[in-house]
């Protein structure tokens, strides 16, 4: 079921099941955002994908992972993935961190942003394996005479209660690699993808809010004047260590100027950090 189609604003709407689509326009090109949501049981494991309308490729994409604080516990979707399927459909993974006793659900969004023309060439890098308590990193490589336009991650889903692990890190290293970084909480693997096409490599905006403990926000990294959005990145600084992260990034989408990344830290005495990071041209 689709959506009617509408100018883009900077709020997301997603409703369980639906796809919802809205046009928006940048300096450089039309792109479609694509959501849909799907409800998570307590303790349980997810995937959601949305697709491109006709003749459209997918450009970048995002993600949302519900999250819901009280005074004395937080509860999320945690995001364990993101990354293009095919050309045309762009996939989000998760896990919904609430006990298998409790009642209440959660909700997992994948963001899909789509546009015509050539579709970029994706590139499934080596999966990595990362032992419990401990963090690795995976890369993904576009070929020569390419840049990376767009990039994404997975971390393998595991049996029985609890997640596997959390994205801490996902950047461009150089022009041509992207590098997801985790932290595990279990044995567990992670991959790194990039899209990958011609062109100048895009110019990276970084953008860093500190968290209090025991505090959510946003944090936004805005384009240069005259350049446009191509793909994001994020960082989540813990304010503790291994086996327990403290900042959880639960949301990572395209805004009308950039990208805007949401976390919170679940830390009861530390500060951490959150970080958007912005490649445009």
């Amino acid at each position: 079921m689709r959506g009617q189609r509408s100018r883009w604003s900077v709020g997301h709407c997603a409703v369980a099941g639906v796809v919802v689509l809205a046009a928006w326009s940048l300096p450089t090109a039309t792109r479609t955002e694509v959501s849909k949501s799907i409800t998570l049981s307590p303790a349980t494991y997810g995937e959601v994908g949305v697709s491109c309308p006709h003749g459209e490729h997918v450009a970048f994409g995002g993600y949302f992972g519900d999250y819901r604080q009280t005074s004395l516990v937080s509860r999320s979707s945690l995001v364990m993935g993101m990354w293009p399927d095919t050309t045309t459909k762009w996939s989000v993974s998760g896990y919904e961190n609430e006990s298998p006793a409790a009642k209440e659900k959660g909700t997992l969004t994948s963001i899909g942003y789509c546009e015509k023309g050539a579709a970029p060439t994706i590139v499934k890098g080596a999966t990595v394996k990362v032992a419990a308590d401990h963090t690795g990193a995976a890369l993904a490589q576009c070929p020569r005479r390419t840049v990376v336009v767009g990039d994404g991650f997975s971390i393998t889903k595991r049996s029985g209660f609890g997640i596997a692990a959390l994205v801490t890190e996902l950047h461009r290293t150089s022009s041509r690699v992207i590098e997801v970084s985790v932290l595990a909480y279990n044995d567990s693997s992670v991959t790194a993808y990039a899209l990958c096409g011609a062109g100048a490599a895009p110019v990276e905006t970084v953008v860093t809010q500190t968290m209090a403990a025991r505090g959510g926000g946003s944090v936004a990294a805005d384009c240069p004047s005259g350049k446009s959005l191509v793909f994001g990145g994020l960082s989540a600084q813990d304010g503790e260590h291994a086996p327990s992260p403290a900042v959880f990034p639960f949301s990572m989408k395209a805004t009308a100027a950039g990208l805007a990344v949401s976390g919170y830290n679940a830390s009861l005495t530390t500060p951490g950090g959150l970080t958007a990071i912005s490649y445009c041209r």
